[in-house]
């Protein structure tokens, strides 16, 4: 389960997550489009990178109901 918990309240945001990563970067490019990680310099992150992917059971098997799903949000001053 992936939870947030905000003035003592939980709210289950994903079920079943078998993975999850976060990746922090500059918002410029470079000249092939992949983007300047900024994690030894985290005041120049303007680009959030988000991907999980959830399976769920049937019968005891574990069977995958989404493939890697990512979510890029970038942030303006």
């Amino acid at each position: 389960k992936f939870t947030r918990t905000y003035n003592g309240v939980s709210t289950v945001l994903m079920t079943n997550c078998d993975y999850l990563t976060f990746g922090i970067y500059q918002r410029n490019p470079t000249n092939n489009y992949t983007f300047v990680s900024s994690v030894n310099t985290p005041n120049l992150t303007k680009l959030i990178d988000v991907s999980w992917r959830c399976s769920h059971s049937y019968l005891g098997n574990k069977l995958n109901t989404e493939s890697v799903q990512t979510a890029r949000i970038v942030i303006r001053n």
